[in-house]
């Protein structure tokens, strides 16, 4: 079988010839001569979803005119960077403080995050929504470039999961205890937008797996059952029925004990 044929067969419950191997490494990861051997085995025996362009989702569904710029930078400790995301709704800001000798890395600390009070999570809830734009020819380029080598997969937004990672945590899980309709307008407006967004998908002619990476935020020891059910469940299966309706797969990455979560949606 071929990776494709792999991992299709297994996500249908049939038996393959073997167990798929799914397995990536970062792109600085792959550089390290001790990562030669690992890096040759993704390329050519490992069976992996890999993902390609189709939407363009902005920032929290808006567009976005996004800059950056450094505020602080002392040689040898740190530097402090403002990231500014302007939109129809207003901009929104963070801060973000990164070390040395590491400098560039993914791993940093946040002073502050792109949601930081009522008045901007309110921005958020009201702002015009609508279809996002799909990027149609750069998606049928990377699924020709997968071929038989994996499973193409397209990033799905997920409003939620991406506000408890871009809003300062205290607050917008606060904010679902205390500010339950402003938090309901939001979740209500960005998913309906999300479910607009994968049935135009459909009408294009694209369709297949898409993938989430939210719902380790939304279970324990984040949520509980009475939350996932009142703020997630409702609002993720009117974005599953629209992927269903267009004969594609949704494929939630979620770490932590999840499995009673799992049962419920199915």
């Amino acid at each position: 079988m071929t990776s494709r044929e792999r991992l299709l067969t297994a996500a249908s419950f049939r038996e393959p010839d073997r167990v798929p191997i799914e397995l990536n490494i970062g792109p600085k990861a792959r550089l390290l001569p001790e990562a030669e051997r690992i890096a040759e085995f993704i390329d050519h025996t490992a069976d992996n979803f890999q993902g390609v362009a189709a939407v363009d989702w902005g920032f929290f569904g808006l567009d976005s005119r996004p800059s950056e710029e450094v505020i602080e930078d002392r040689p040898g400790e740190y530097r402090r960077v403002r990231r500014t995301q302007r939109t129809a709704a207003g901009d929104f800001v963070a801060v973000t403080r990164h070390f040395y000798p590491h400098i560039d890395s993914s791993d940093y600390q946040w002073e502050r995050r792109y949601v930081d009070t009522l008045d901007e999570m309110a921005r958020l809830a009201d702002a015009r929504r609508h279809v996002r734009p799909l990027l149609l020819d750069r998606h049928r380029q990377q699924v020709a470039a997968v071929g038989d080598r994996g499973v193409p997969i397209m990033g799905l937004a997920h409003p939620l999961g991406t506000l408890v990672r871009l809003a300062n945590m205290e607050e917008a899980y606060g904010w679902l205890l205390g500010e339950p309709g402003l938090m309901h307008r939001f979740l209500a407006s960005s998913n309906e937008q999300v479910r607009q967004t994968v049935l135009a998908l459909g009408a294009a002619g694209i369709s297949g797996w898409f993938v989430t990476y939210a719902h380790e935020m939304l279970i324990p020891p984040w949520l509980g059952r009475r939350h996932f059910d009142e703020f997630v469940f409702p609002y993720d299966k009117a974005v599953n029925d629209a992927v269903h309706a267009i004969g594609g797969r949704h494929r939630s990455h979620c770490h932590g004990t999840c499995m009673q979560f799992l049962e419920r949606m199915a």
